[in-house]
């Protein structure tokens, strides 16, 4: 997702669009170039304690080659997540303070991006996998039926590889890659997988990244006969060429300006979501999950998110009983951290337990693929994450609730909505609903979606909706709800 990170850059790199052309390049790998901490395996931290030493050698740009999370088959060229770091080589606040020192010596920084292909343990390949043959899931990578399609392409790793097909039980299809079996190709004639990778690209160049080598660009399409796939490989990367263009002339100025955002769900129809509601399961409500599902489907909802505090049962409850209609239901769980207020995870898998930190609470959801969702970040009559907590968490935030309908002062959801407009950082909103009268008094406009990378695409090109009641009105229901289970 595209946010800033709360670094300073500006003033110590020049704006210079063709920096790149007279630059003195250092290449190298930060797993192989300084260790800080005797583990035998390189880390940013020592990499950025080396900075005056690169200084010194009159090295102007480096080069980093795969940093990513990745299973480690082809020297991170198989990449697992784009958006983070690998553990090896230590956490996103390394990272961010190597930026940080790196600009402060002017130093530019060129990171290696492989766009061509993942990992087959990467979270959309195993989505792809499981996915219908008609599906969008399956989408995202070239599939097929037979292993003779494209026969004329030449095998690149012909002492190991037999074949560009490799059949997959899972999905009972081949699927295809240029270069080894466990690197599937990426799909570059679904637009969602172009967008996706701009997306990527963004998230990095504001973290401070100066540029990109894109590897294995040859072969981001697929196609019978030379003159076709010619025409394809052109088509396809002009399209990223030309959003990259627009982020450096953008990234020279240090300009944030927002630009219309284009709709890759365009054919998809518009739904109502709340994204942050709760049931029975919550220690201060009393819905039956069964009674919120007709409810939201009489308000016309078509997506709900049940985060119920500190426990998941009551999403899962819900989901079964929605089975069967057009409801969408998210599982999600309202995690209490440890003194700095709570943090939804949405499309969970299992509860996360209450009381770790901010940090250890955000990496629980990641572990489960989900999506960090930030909510009433400064309703400050309750527990909330201090500023330098925010700050810190920038690039671990998937989405900020900018409007909670529960909230007594209203200012509390301006100061959320300020934030993420200067952060560039995903809107959510919700009802926080304890009540099934205050069930869809704050949501969203959005496109339908069908996984968690859909959804994400969904909120760049959704519509805050605001449908206040009373507050008075709703929180002496839930009151009087609250007796009425005491007294049984």
């Amino acid at each position: 997702m595209n946010v800033a990170p709360d670094i300073k850059v500006e003033s110590q790199v020049e704006s210079d669009e063709l920096w790149f052309k007279d630059a003195i390049i250092y290449q190298l790998h930060v797993k192989a170039f300084a260790d800080s901490n005797s583990d035998g395996i390189g880390d940013f931290a020592g990499l950025t304690s080396k900075l005056d030493y690169l200084e010194d050698l009159g090295v102007t740009a480096l080069w980093l080659l795969p940093f990513y999370p990745s299973p480690g088959r082809d020297d991170g060229y198989d990449i697992s997540d784009y958006r983070h770091i690998n553990p090896d080589f230590g956490t996103m606040q390394d990272f961010r303070r190597f930026m940080q020192e790196a600009k402060r010596r002017k130093l530019r920084v060129i990171t290696e991006l492989v766009i061509n292909h993942t990992s087959d343990q990467h979270p959309w390949f195993q989505r792809a996998r499981r996915g219908r043959p008609s599906s969008d899931a399956r989408n995202w990578y070239v599939w097929s039926d037979t292993d003779h399609r494209f026969s004329e392409t030449r095998i690149i790793f012909n002492d190991t590889e037999k074949s560009n097909w490799t059949w997959d039980p899972d999905a009972q299809a081949y699927y295809w890659h240029r270069f080894f079996s466990h690197q599937p190709d990426l799909n570059f004639d679904n637009p969602r997988v172009l967008l996706a990778m701009v997306q990527i690209m963004r998230r990095w160049l504001d973290l401070g990244v100066d540029g990109f080598r894109l590897d294995a660009i040859p072969y981001l399409c697929e196609r019978e006969g030379t003159a076709a796939r010619k025409s394809a490989e052109k088509q396809t990367f002009t399209a990223v060429a030309a959003e990259l263009e627009e982020l450096y002339t953008s990234l020279t100025t240090r300009r944030r300006t927002r630009k219309r955002q284009t709709d890759p769900l365009a054919d998809r129809p518009w739904i109502v979501a709340d994204l942050h509601m709760h049931t029975s399961w919550s220690h201060d409500c009393s819905t039956d999950p069964s009674e919120l599902v007709d409810h939201a489907e009489a308000e016309g909802l078509g997506a709900i998110a049940v985060t119920d505090h500190n426990v998941f049962g009551g999403a899962l409850e819900t989901i079964d009983c929605a089975e069967g209609r057009d409801l969408i239901v998210i599982p999600g769980e309202e995690v209490k951290t440890d003194g700095q207020g709570e943090v939804i995870g949405l499309f969970l898998q299992q509860e996360i337990p209450r009381g770790l930190s901010f940090a250890d609470t955000v990496a629980a959801i990641r572990e489960q693929d989900g999506i960090v969702y930030i909510p009433h970040p400064f309703d400050r009559l309750h527990a909330i994450p201090d500023p330098k907590t925010l700050h810190r968490h920038l690039t671990d935030i998937d989405v900020l609730e900018v409007y909670n309908a529960r909230l007594l002062f209203e200012a509390f959801n301006d100061e959320a909505l300020r934030f993420a407009r200067k952060y560039d950082l995903t809107m959510g909103a919700g009802s926080d609903a304890h009540v099934l009268q205050g069930v869809g008094t704050g949501g969203l406009r959005m496109r339908a979606f069908n996984d968690p990378e859909e959804f994400l695409l969904s909120l760049r090109t959704a519509e805050v909706l605001r449908r206040p009641k009373p507050l008075a009105y709703l929180q002496s229901l839930k009151w009087v709800a609250q007796v009425k289970d005491r007294v049984r």
